[in-house]
């Protein structure tokens, strides 16, 4: 379920940039059926609880997070930059040159995930470790080493 709710999605690909973009999908589900369900409860006559699971609604579409991470040429980065509606960060920001590629792991279990390589620290896990009901990992795989000019 994950791979097909969390999952990046390419929003930009240039010679000069790859931006990859994951949305909370699963987080906006989840926070809309509790918006939904509030005004069932309040019509049901249960303003506490609809109020409480408005509450919870609203807090799940606030902070939930879109995820974008860029391979840059001109700046000669790596980020990733999560944004949400009350919040922005940097989670990560290194030089491209410590990149050294990225593969799909596959596990006994038939989940997958993209893992990035780097020089001088340790392997990150990229995408959801899901198990997918289309290939769309491999795409992304192919697109970050092309970028990267890594055959």
């Amino acid at each position: 379920m994950f791979g097909v709710l969390e999952r990046l999605f390419i929003v930009e690909a240039t010679p000069e940039r790859l931006v990859l973009r994951e949305f909370p999908f699963l987080a906006w589900l989840f926070g809309a059926a509790f918006i939904v369900g509030s005004a069932n409860l309040w019509l049901l006559g249960g303003e506490f609880s609809a109020a409480a699971a408005l509450i919870v609604g609203v807090g799940l579409f606030a902070w939930a997070q879109v995820r974008t991470i860029t391979f840059d040429h001109t700046t000669g980065s790596l980020t990733v930059d999560l944004f949400a509606p009350l919040r922005r960060s940097r989670a990560l920001d290194l030089p491209l040159i410590e990149v050294r590629g990225a593969s799909l792991r596959e596990f006994d279990s038939g989940h997958t995930q993209i893992i990035l390589h780097f020089l001088h620290r340790a392997d990150m896990g990229l995408s959801v470790y899901s198990k997918d009901i289309a290939d769309w990992k491999t795409p992304l795989v192919e697109a970050i080493n092309s970028h990267l000019n890594i055959t």
